[in-house]
């Protein structure tokens, strides 16, 4: 009971005003799923052959899409080629993974390496204000 007490406590300290979640605690959830995916499709690779295709299939097995806040989509499974975007049912943030496992947060029409940024104190809102299309 005192467990449950306290996951109440921590969410209700996580949770904004206007009823959202900070970025800087969803974004690691994405991440972290994105990841999973990837790890998941290199292993697929390694064992099946890199010329077969790592699709939305294998992916929802990697990561249940349909169960959990968190959504991947793989719009390319090749391995030279493959990218999947992963977003949070109550954050409009969106992250996309390339074929090197690089991970990308898109704010507006701006692309930028999450290695570049500290997601733990991640201000989403900034970051699309700094946002200078090319």
């Amino acid at each position: 009971m005192v467990v449950l007490a306290g996951m109440v406590i921590a969410w209700a300290v996580l949770v904004k005003e206007d009823g959202s979640l900070p970025s800087g605690k969803i974004a690691p959830s994405i991440i972290g799923a994105l990841d999973q995916v990837y790890l998941g499709c290199t292993v697929y690779w390694f064992n099946q052959g890199s010329h077969l295709p790592c699709g939305q299939e294998i992916a929802d097995k990697l990561h249940d899409s349909k169960k959990g806040e968190i959504k991947i989509t793989v719009s390319n499974g090749l391995r030279q080629e493959f990218t999947a975007v992963g977003i949070h049912e109550k954050s409009p943030m969106v992250f996309r993974i390339d074929s090197e496992g690089d991970i990308f947060i898109k704010a507006k029409d701006c692309e930028t390496n999450i290695d570049q940024i500290d997601i733990a104190k991640l201000d989403f809102k900034l970051l699309e204000a700094q946002c200078k299309p090319r």
